[in-house]
């Protein structure tokens, strides 16, 4: 089988609905809103789109190795615009790693408005660490 160092996959839509804004703010301990209050919706509200089961299989096949997890190493989000509330994004996602390399992927997520336009960028170096507590490569 041939060694997988990249994939792209194809976008899909994510939300921005207040609900979401709302319960994720709290998970983060910001405090309620207050009755009639517009939240503004958190910096770090889009990373949860990378939590999408899709990007996580896609990232376990580039280390070819699911007994494990990853972390990330360093990470940049650059906002071209923001967000708002109650709206609809595509998010598309693009990993790489260097041939031989089965702990280090690259990650780039581009979220666009339905008009196309870039809304922020997500570049990101995961390192993987094997479930038994040691970097391990597989055989």
């Amino acid at each position: 089988m041939a060694e997988i160092t990249s994939f792209e996959l194809p976008g899909f839509e994510a939300t921005t609905q207040a609900d979401q804004v709302e319960r994720f703010a709290l998970s983060i301990g910001e405090p309620p809103a207050a009755a009639g209050e517009t939240r503004p919706i958190p910096f770090t509200f889009p990373l949860r789109w990378l939590a999408d089961m899709g990007i996580r299989h896609a990232v376990y096949d580039l280390v070819d190795n699911e007994d494990g997890t990853f972390f990330v190493i360093i990470q940049n989000v650059e906002y071209f615009s923001t967000l708002e509330l109650d709206q609809t994004y595509t998010v598309t996602v693009t990993g790489e790693r260097r041939p031989g390399d089965r702990i280090m992927v690259d990650l780039e997520c581009i979220i666009q408005s339905r008009d196309k336009r870039p809304i922020l960028k997500v570049n990101s170096r995961l390192g993987f660490v094997h479930a038994e507590g040691a970097w391990k490569l597989p055989s």
